[in-house]
């Protein structure tokens, strides 16, 4: 299979379709909207059938909820899932079912990372405040998995950005290594990996010179300009989530206090 000219077709679909929404409609809200269903689209057509793709808030048993989340990627069999709308279109989702986040948005620029109340950094943080605790017991061999340089027994969030445009990647590098730097956030406290569609990606490169989609203590932040943006986006976040696992979650602690008479 020619993954190169697969990849280039969708990127030019994905493209096509957003300019589309772009001309039919003046109201940032409907882009927004669709710019998030063309890349659900594009998640569910190439990501595993185990993983679901879904849009809205997820929550711990300490009663944070995040920020409205653009595109949550989590357990498909094992979710149990709260509708925040009658529509059904955004849920409400435990913490400890879900594997990654991704933020989508129709131009990334130092405005859209550092809004006050729905910019990337906001939004980040509220996914990273979360705690993953309600687990049935696994005996005593548990399978840890490495992720931003450690090991983790249940899988830490990965959180995401895609955009369809945005200002010089540099600059935007720029912007998120200011922000880490600022609040001195270890690596799995950061933006992992920032990909936009015709342009290129902010990511990490590690000790031995390769890319990877999460930081480490060794790592460094860098930009690269490429044709096949998206394959190699899909390649770096499918390293880790094709190694996503969790472990039987126990919903009755959410519920542990709760009176029912």
């Amino acid at each position: 299979m020619d993954f190169d000219a697969e990849f280039n077709q969708v990127v030019k679909q994905m493209q096509l379709d957003f300019e589309r929404a772009r001309r039919l409609s003046r109201n940032p809200g409907i882009k927004g909207d669709v710019s998030e269903t063309i890349v659900k689209s594009f998640l569910s057509d190439y990501l595993p059938q185990n993983l679901q793709i879904s849009s809205g808030q997820i929550f711990d048993i300490n009663g944070k909820v995040s920020r409205q989340l653009d595109i949550i990627i989590h357990n498909r069999d094992n979710t149990p899932i709260l509708y925040l709308d009658r529509d059904k279109r955004n849920k409400f989702i435990p913490v400890e079912c879900v594997y990654s986040v991704i933020e989508v948005k129709s131009m990334l620029n130092k405005r859209e990372l550092e809004k006050q109340k729905s910019g990337i950094f906001v939004n980040m943080e509220s996914v990273r405040a979360l705690e993953k605790k309600a687990f049935y017991p696994s005996g005593d061999i548990l399978r840890d998995t490495n992720n931003y340089g450690q090991e983790w027994t249940d899988w830490p969030i990965n959180y995401y950005v895609f955009a369809f445009d945005s200002i010089k990647l540099e600059t935007l590098k720029l912007y998120v290594d200011q922000y880490h730097s600022n609040n001195n956030s270890p690596p799995e406290k950061r933006i992992d990996t920032i990909c936009v569609l015709g342009k290129g990606l902010v990511l990490n490169r590690d000790s031995d010179g390769s890319f990877s989609a999460c930081p480490s203590p060794s790592s460094q932040t860098m930009h690269t300009y490429t044709q096949k943006e998206l394959l190699l986006f899909y390649t770096l976040i499918s390293h880790f989530l094709l190694q996503a696992t969790m472990r039987n979650f126990r919903f009755i602690d959410y519920v542990r206090n709760m009176r029912f008479d």
